[in-house]
């Protein structure tokens, strides 16, 4: 941009102001996007006003030398791509492994930038608790969209997707998503990278 500075303290401005609302999670879409530098610096001025304040890298489809220049950014999570490994090919272990040295990951069976699990398995739930135990064991952080663990199968839209598009459950995974949690935080194994 032609005024960098200017864009920094617009940025300071606004996650000061959610800041003061109360957030204090804030996802980064398409992070690597943006120099790593200019992350570090929006990121130590809002942990000057809240030290609690986290940051989220969304990092999807980045190449590994983009996702690379964040690793000054002060990121504490970012989002990896299992959901799309076939449990063969190197490349997400690579991409594992070169990102682990960025920040911790968070793993997802589905997005609201995806399908629904769901609807791309025909429902079936044994698919739906397999890649939901993957990525509980594969990251240290973890996430799912609403609807996930009733099988919900229409695909979320970022900003059109409201309260009327709750669906009727396929399945009810409730019990299980607990009881994979419960295990995940009592095992510390599995609250870290590596």
């Amino acid at each position: 941009p032609p005024d960098p500075e200017g864009l920094l303290h617009y940025w300071d401005v606004v996650v000061a102001k959610y800041l003061g609302l109360g957030f204090l999670g804030f996802r980064a879409d398409a992070a690597y996007k943006i120099p790593g530098d200019f992350w570090g610096r929006l990121i130590n001025e809002a942990r000057s006003l809240e030290p609690a304040a986290q940051f989220f890298a969304e990092t999807l489809g980045c190449r590994l030398e983009e996702c690379g220049q964040l690793s000054s950014a002060g990121f504490d999570f970012l989002y990896n791509s299992s959901k799309w490994w076939d449990f063969q090919a190197d490349w997400c272990l690579e991409q594992y492994n070169r990102f682990r040295r960025v920040a911790p990951s968070i793993s997802f069976p589905e997005s609201h930038d995806t399908e629904r699990l769901a609807a791309e398995t025909g429902g079936a739930p044994e698919v739906a608790r397999q890649r939901y135990l993957f990525a509980a064991f594969f990251s240290t952080g973890l996430m799912i969209p609403m609807g996930f663990e009733y099988g919900f199968q229409k695909k979320l839209h970022v900003v059109e997707t409201r309260p009327r598009d709750w669906e009727a459950p396929t399945y009810d995974l409730t019990s299980y998503i607990a009881g994979v949690n419960r295990m995940k935080r009592k095992c510390p194994v599995l609250l870290e990278e590596g």
